[in-house]
């Protein structure tokens, strides 16, 4: 007989027991630390970022397919169609940057950037040259100049002299 009294309060506690621990599942356990998320008090770390422009030496025009790289990173971003490029969360110890011609057969490989010219084929003795960048900081970063692709197909006129040596 005791035992019959036993079992019968232990089974009219399985379904509080049962009803408390999905309470506290589905709540989350009640504490932890929370989800490590932006609550929306606190705006999100800037991101080092550099943009820049790629345009027609001539017309002033945008060029889209610009590649454009950090040496040395993984850090590359192209250019769209007006030209413009963004490369994100780059190292602010970043010194310099590469260009790539969308098309070698209507873009010089040879680019202006400050009144330089820079040869920037692959097939370089020494690889392509590098521009400078100027000092990055925390946050956004804009180049001082536009990066000129000289038009060579479609009259577009002859490049630069070619580079001997990387400026």
């Amino acid at each position: 007989m005791r035992t019959r009294v036993l079992w019968r309060r232990c089974r009219a506690g399985v379904p509080i027991l049962f009803a408390a621990s999905l309470a506290l599942a589905v709540s989350g356990c009640g504490g932890g630390g929370g989800g490590g998320g932006n609550s929306g008090n606190n705006p999100p770390p800037a991101a080092n970022t550099l943009t820049g422009n790629a345009v027609d030496a001539a017309t002033g025009a945008g060029i889209g397919g610009v590649k454009v790289t950090i040496p040395g990173t993984a850090f590359t971003a192209t250019s769209d169609a007006t030209g413009k490029f963004v490369i994100s969360n780059i190292p602010l110890t970043a010194t310099t940057f590469e260009t790539a011609t969308p098309n070698a057969s209507v873009y010089s490989t040879i680019v202006t950037y400050e009144g330089n010219n820079y040869e920037t084929s692959t097939s370089r003795t020494g690889g392509p040259c590098t521009m400078p960048l100027p000092p990055l900081v925390k946050g956004a970063n804009v180049l001082p100049a536009s990066v000129l692709m000289y038009n060579i197909g479609n009259g577009g006129g002859p490049p630069p002299p070619p580079v001997t040596s990387c400026p």
